[in-house]
């Protein structure tokens, strides 16, 4: 019974391979290549309940609607309380006992349509296109937050820049708008 090994490699056109085979073993070799460990970061003081993500992330996930908040609603110990707003309840709390943050900046209620008082909404008014990342906590933040029970979701803006203007028109479910 002859034994089969399927090694798939793939080829780069733009870097140089060498292919050698002997009876017994097989040898690629490549150029290097460059692991970056800045996308895999992880704040130090960050325990499991920590998950960071981009705004290329939140904009192509499925049942996110293109919606901040709704994004992490499907996150372990996170859920909805009522399928058309957009409450976070984390780990059995308040959707008032979340904190959130836009650039270092307390945000009460970031979402349009939402009842006075509560920091509920239809929808998020923050667009994923603007989001360079989101740090959320569902649990054990660091001290620096505050006194929030739940959770804490801090999301930092991309840098804007004043030579490179970006025009944008977006037709979706979430919406028609543009900036």
């Amino acid at each position: 019974m002859k034994k089969y090994i399927i090694i798939l490699f793939i080829f780069n056109p733009f870097l140089s391979h060498s292919f050698s085979q002997n009876k017994d073993t097989t040898i690629y070799s490549t150029d290097t290549l460059d692991v970056k460990s800045s996308y895999f970061k992880k704040a130090p003081d960050a325990n499991v309940s920590y998950s960071s993500v981009t705004g290329s992330e939140i904009w192509k996930a499925p049942g996110a609607l293109e919606d901040v908040i709704k994004f992490f609603q499907s996150r372990a110990g996170v859920s909805s309380g009522y399928d058309l707003y957009n409450d976070l309840i984390v780990r059995g709390g308040a959707p008032s006992e979340n904190l959130t943050l836009i650039d270092r900046m307390e945000i009460p209620n970031p979402n349009h349509f939402g009842i006075p008082g509560t920091n509920t909404g239809l929808m998020s008014y923050i667009s994923p296109k603007l989001v360079k990342d989101v740090n959320f906590y569902s649990g054990g933040f660091p001290a620096k937050y505050g006194d929030k029970l739940s959770s804490v979701m801090d999301i930092a803006f991309k840098d804007g820049s004043a030579t490179d203007h970006i025009q944008e028109l977006n037709l979706s479910i979430a919406g028609f708008g543009g900036f």
